[in-house]
């Protein structure tokens, strides 16, 4: 069954915005995610320097899991 005329036109109009709100949240979503990033990255670090005997693999492992929580 193929869709034609004015329902096409607009089941592609609705396509096309819905694509652009979610472009436009994504752009939202990435400026949270580099400000959390960033706060992990920090807590990372605080932690690198009280676990400091603890080699530079535990920070990198602790800046992994503190990306992925």
């Amino acid at each position: 069954m193929r869709i034609s005329g004015p329902v096409a036109v607009s089941t592609t109009k609705w396509f096309s915005v819905c694509l652009l709100y979610l472009q436009l949240q994504n752009q939202y979503f990435s400026l949270f995610h580099v400000i959390f990033t960033s706060y992990h990255v920090l807590l990372a670090m605080y932690l690198c320097t009280l676990l400091r005997h603890y080699g530079t693999l535990s920070c990198l492992f602790l800046h992994y899991i503190s990306s992925y929580t």
